[in-house]
């Protein structure tokens, strides 16, 4: 308390106590002391003066983080993969939303996946023993209840038996949670707290996190359906290149009157017998695959085998049907 404060209260103290001892006396209020009714209510009337203006600075204060939250959120759409999204979040939340240590984990199939951590909170012992361990969601009755109810929480006693051990051996006597839930249903958690020894968290940080969480679930999903996206196309294009290749092929092979094929014509270099004989079993499993217009990555998991040995492979075909790209192999094996 300032010095200005504990004369203040003394002043209040005084007075109340002036007119206190008037109205128990028995005398009328309007009899007490002029100067301590005065004094009362000018004092009152500071107090709540006061309390209005702490109540202002606490609301400038909760604005201007929840500003710093959207300011954060801003510089996160800068990045272009989920993979650079999840590795930059954790500092921004210490950046943008005023916490110290920060937890990002996954939900997956029931289970809690503690996962990303801020730099401050990498060194310390609990995070190894705990990152990607799996944790029944039946063991954590308040992340359990966000499931349902899709909101932020404080916590400001870490003892009661719904804490798991994490937050134990984190040392955290109080945190705020966050569930992420950007399509309806939610797919992680934000723990966050001060530092250990630090301040304890309170609504502010609960209502800034929960802000936060909501437009990083956003980013998040916009983001993913970009690569997934992304990737299609470059599945259509690589489709489209295969085509192209084929029909250009079969528009330039020189037509002829015939009733069927001449006898001398020569057979596609897929279909001869010296071609064939010189592929070993192995490629020709990748020939048949590749024939029927499967990828690189499809081919490996179907015959379990990596994908760099896939690619060796479709090398090795090419070397042996003389040509220079598998679009050829194709249009050679449909006879083009």
């Amino acid at each position: 308390m300032h010095d200005g404060d504990a004369t203040l209260a003394d002043r209040l103290q005084r007075a109340a106590a002036g007119c206190a001892a008037a109205i128990g006396a028995g005398a009328d209020p309007a009899a007490a002391d002029p100067d301590d009714r005065r004094t009362l209510r000018g004092l009152v009337v500071r107090l709540h003066r006061q309390a209005q203006l702490v109540d202002e600075l606490e609301l400038q204060a909760r604005a201007t983080r929840i500003t710093d939250c959207q300011r954060g959120l801003a510089r996160l759409r800068a990045c272009t993969s989920t993979q650079a999204l999840v590795g930059s979040v954790c500092e921004e939340v210490t950046r943008s939303c005023g916490l110290e240590r920060v937890l990002l984990s996954r939900v997956e199939d029931g289970r809690w996946w503690p996962w990303v951590v801020n730099a401050a909170v990498e060194p310390e012992s609990w995070v190894a023993s705990w990152r990607e361990r799996s944790i029944p969601l039946d063991e954590l009755t308040i992340e359990t209840r966000l499931l349902r109810e899709h909101r932020s929480e404080l916590i400001t006693d870490t003892t009661h038996r719904g804490i798991h051990e994490i937050i134990r051996e984190g040392r955290s006597t109080s945190y705020v949670v966050a569930p992420i839930a950007p399509a309806g249903r939610v797919i992680g958690f934000f723990h966050a707290d001060h530092r250990v020894g630090g301040p304890p968290c309170d609504a502010t940080d609960r209502d800034v996190l929960w802000r936060f969480a909501e437009g990083f679930g956003h980013l998040f999903e916009r983001t993913a359906l970009s690569e997934r996206l992304h990737g299609r196309r470059k599945e259509v294009d690589e489709m489209l290149d295969v085509v192209h290749d084929a029909m250009t092929q079969l528009t330039a092979v020189e037509l002829r009157l015939s009733a069927g094929a001449e006898a001398d014509d020569p057979a596609p270099a897929s279909d001869r017998p010296d071609v064939l004989d010189s592929l070993t079993p192995r490629e020709r499993d990748v020939l048949r695959l590749l024939v029927a217009g499967r990828r690189n990555r499809e081919i490996a998991e179907q015959l379990v085998i990596s994908e760099a040995t896939v690619k060796s492979h479709v090398k090795q075909l090419l070397r042996k049907h003389g040509v220079a790209n598998r679009s050829q192999v194709i249009a050679r094996h449909h006879g083009a």
